[in-house]
């Protein structure tokens, strides 16, 4: 592994003529899915997906977990070496990542939009059952869905998309020769992140947020303006801003310093003014402190702006959305030619069998319509067209916002979901109202039409990270394509219990019970 270097034209768009060669050989018969890729690809899915989870919940960030996935792979690989007397290849590293990467995209998907049943009171005792079917029909179908578009944005814009995630992820797999020492920074980082939430949450040595409400000098400005600065200071808010950057932590910054210094102080000054409750509050805005005020409009607020965001990229991508989607098509034709089909494909370009990813399309597409017509709109007048419309609803959405995703992810790293799922939130709502569909089910079906598509575009933004990672490298494509479905089904199981296990602990919305809930903004705002 010492000699491994990815090729000078990795990065570089491909002159006429010119064919990227990855680092293993096609048809190279080097180790790929294995037993140890399996074992380890489940222990990280189930470790991954429950802090993705407590991350996404607290922070409303959802992260990536290839990086880190990648980092302690290459560290596992180090001790099997000494262990056993074998290093896993680079192919087996892309596997596990292929498997356990999974817990990340399902956790986006899922913690985003089903907690909004919690915060609505329209769980019941088979609401884990909608959480771990939901994630999962909509991992499954996004890993489907963009399958014919793999060549397009992975092979055809060949250094026309720079990738950052998939880059680095690729740089770390390749700089195992460092003998997993990035791997053993991470596990002492971890350790050190324990101690230092365990002294502030359990000990209470200090408080894990600091707010200038505490301090008697800022009084004037906390009762007078309602203008709080809050900062939370625990391991997870720290290694947040580590993995995203300098440049989304400041958007973020930005965002709250907006929300926190001009307009909660404009409602608090409207308060002398307006002597009734502004909706959707029930009492005056004089009678709320800081919290009620930031609970009541910013969180609106910038649910517009998220929803106006999503229509923004749509409309910006709308050109790359039409080229891919010919481009896709162009490609399963080819996939079903008899010329095609006589020529021998190389390990490195082999996607599964077309025949076989429709056939899996309509079988999800077949799930879903079973799911919402006999567990969900079940006894309700017009059922069968409503689950067909739902049906099409997911299917049409995720087809068109696919690309999107994939686009996003490949050009700036950041998958803009929350703005496609508030949008299709907002779209299902309008035709199943018009269907005679509304309250309580309405809102359930409407939840979950929006959590099939946000996962599937999650999963999609993943997925052609880790077919961009397994080009530069050499691995078999149908090989990803088959890991991400099937551990996609142990993500979903984890995240369900997570979700429940967090409902009944924390809460998601301020009651009697959980008079200090975690925030899930994303689950908040689908709920509005």
């Amino acid at each position: 592994m010492s000699d491994m270097h990815l090729p000078d034209n990795a990065f570089k768009e491909l002159k006429e003529g010119e064919v990227y060669a990855p680092i293993i050989p096609a048809n190279s018969n080097t180790k790929e899915q294995t037993l140890r890729t399996v074992i380890i690809g489940i222990l990280m899915t189930v470790f991954f997906s429950a802090a993705a989870a407590y991350i996404a919940l607290k922070l409303g960030q959802g992260i990536e977990t290839a990086i880190p996935i990648a980092i302690l792979a290459v560290g596992i690989s180090v001790v099997l070496q000494k262990a056993l007397g074998r290093a896993s290849t680079l192919l087996e590293n892309v596997n596990i990542i292929a498997i356990s990467a999974s817990s990340g995209l399902v956790v986006a998907g899922a913690v985003f939009v089903m907690p909004a049943l919690f915060v609505l009171g329209l769980d019941k005792p088979s609401t884990i059952i909608h959480i771990f079917l939901m994630p999962l029909l909509g991992a499954m179908l996004g890993v489907v869905l963009l399958i014919p578009f793999r060549r397009y944005f992975v092979k055809e814009m060949h250094g026309k998309l720079p990738f950052p995630e998939g880059t680095a992820t690729t740089e770390i797999l390749v700089a195992g020769v460092s003998k997993g020492r990035d791997a053993i920074v991470l596990v002492y980082s971890m350790i050190l992140g324990i101690v230092f939430d365990f002294l502030a949450l359990n000990v209470q040595l200090f408080k894990d947020t600091f707010t200038t409400a505490q301090v008697s000098f800022f009084e004037p400005l906390t009762v007078k303006f309602k203008a709080v600065f809050s900062s939370n200071t625990t391991a997870a808010i720290t290694g947040l801003g580590f993995i995203i950057g300098i440049r989304y932590a400041a958007i973020i910054l930005a965002g709250s310093l907006f929300a926190s210094f001009i307009i909660i102080p404009l409602f608090a000054y409207l308060g002398n003014y307006i002597q009734v409750p502004v909706l959707p509050a029930t009492v005056p805005l004089s009678q709320m402190d800081y919290g009620d005020l930031f609970f009541n409009y910013p969180r609106y607020i910038g649910i517009g702006g998220i929803f106006a965001a999503g229509i923004i990229s749509i409309l910006k991508m709308s050109r790359v959305i039409v080229q891919a989607i010919k481009v896709g098509s162009s490609q399963l034709a080819m996939q079903f030619s008899n010329k095609h089909g006589r020529k021998k494909i190389d390990s490195t370009d082999d996607d599964m069998n077309m025949g076989l990813v429709i056939a899996l399309t309509v079988g999800i597409l077949l799930a879903i319509f079973l799911y919402f017509r006999f567990m969900v709109l079940s006894g309700q007048p017009s059922a069968t067209l409503m689950s067909v419309v739902s049906v099409l609803i997911v299917f049409i959405i995720s087809y068109l916002f696919i690309s999107v995703a994939a686009w996003a992810i490949a050009m700036i790293g950041v998958n803009p979901i929350s703005g496609m799922t508030l949008t299709t939130l907002i779209v299902s709502a309008v035709i199943l109202i018009r269907l005679g569909l509304s309250g309580d089910l309405g809102m359930v079906q409407t939840l979950l039409i929006g959590g099939i598509v946000c996962t599937a575009l999650a999963m999609a933004g993943g997925l052609i990270t880790q077919f961009k990672i397994g080009y530069w490298l050499g691995s078999t494509p149908k090989r990803i394509q088959s890991a991400n479905i099937w551990g996609s089904v142990i993500a979903s199981a984890c995240v369900a219990v997570v979700i429940v296990l967090f409902a009944k602990v924390y809460g998601f919305a301020p009651s009697a019970a959980h008079p200090h809930p975690l925030p899930a903004p994303q689950a908040n705002a689908m709920a509005a």
